[in-house]
């Protein structure tokens, strides 16, 4: 409707600035008296009471069209105050909602690596708790040597190498590897049996629990050699070696605390071939 209107008033102005310019024609080509001049008067009141209306009418119009526009301009405005406050909301909860999975994941995260923690220290303690029971249990094997009686027909070894097993579980493979030098030299062994009473002498496979043993006749040998005071002092300390039922391949030397190791290790072995040939690292 303003529209309408607007072209309206458009129209209306030039008619009546045309009927007025018509009318002083009119009059100009007639012969001018008073009563013309009166009609005049009215004629031209009459035309400027129109345009005052027209006037009035347009400037009414354009206040309704500037106060449309206000209105149109101020319902954006709220629109868009309210669209962004929507978005912001959006985004806030987007945001919170991120921050809540993100902490929630960063929980999980915790909880996880706590767990994770926890199950490792619980492993550790197991396994350590295992290694020293596996050492109480390997200390119960011990590896000595003994001095044989006086002989005075000199058919006895020089001395004889004995294993116990006083675990309640067999010791497989046991075998000796070698003997300890005081001065941290080499040592060899070899198998001593003057007599000929160990001609039938089989490696055994395990040393039997609660008291089971084995006894070798053993001389052994120094480099460099002991000085007599040494000899005179010095009983030898085997190094010797078996293997748990866990699997588990056990070095002890003397009386020392067994250590677990490789059980390919070979390093230690001295002694005769046929001897070393049986030990449980040593490739067939």
């Amino acid at each position: 409707m303003g529209k309408q209107q607007g072209r309206w008033i458009r129209w209306a102005i030039p008619v009546l600035v045309g009927m007025v310019c018509l009318g002083v024609g009119l009059f100009a080509g007639q012969r001018i008296d008073s009563d013309s001049w009166s009609a005049l008067g009215e004629w031209l009141g009459a035309t400027g009471t129109a345009a005052a209306v027209v006037a009035a009418l347009y400037i009414a119009n354009r206040e309704a069209d500037a106060s449309r526009n206000r209105a149109i301009a101020e319902a954006r405005e709220r629109n868009e105050r309210a669209l962004a406050e929507r978005l912001a909301l959006q985004r806030r909860g987007i945001v919170e909602a991120r921050e809540r999975e993100e902490r929630a994941r960063e929980e999980a995260r915790e909880l996880e690596e706590r767990a994770r923690a926890d199950a490792l220290e619980r492993e550790q303690r197991e396994a350590e708790a295992a290694r020293q029971q596996g050492i109480r249990d390997a200390s119960l094997v011990l590896g000595e040597v003994e001095a044989p009686p006086f002989d005075p027909q000199n058919i006895s070894p020089e001395w004889w190498m004995v294993m116990k097993n006083y675990a309640s579980h067999p010791a497989v493979q046991p075998r000796l590897e070698t003997f300890l030098h005081p001065a941290g030299g080499t040592t060899d062994w070899t198998f001593d049996d003057p007599a000929g009473m160990f001609e039938d002498y089989r490696v055994p496979d395990h040393l039997a629990p609660s008291g089971g043993e084995e006894r070798l006749p053993v001389d052994v040998s120094y480099k460099p050699p002991l000085d007599p005071e040494q000899a005179r002092r010095w009983l030898p300390v085997p190094i010797f070696s078996y293997t748990d039922l866990q699997g588990r391949r056990w070095r002890r030397i003397g009386t020392s605390l067994p250590v677990e190791v490789d059980p390919r290790d070979t390093s230690l072995l001295s002694g005769p071939d046929w001897y070393q040939a049986v030990h449980p690292g040593v490739a067939r």
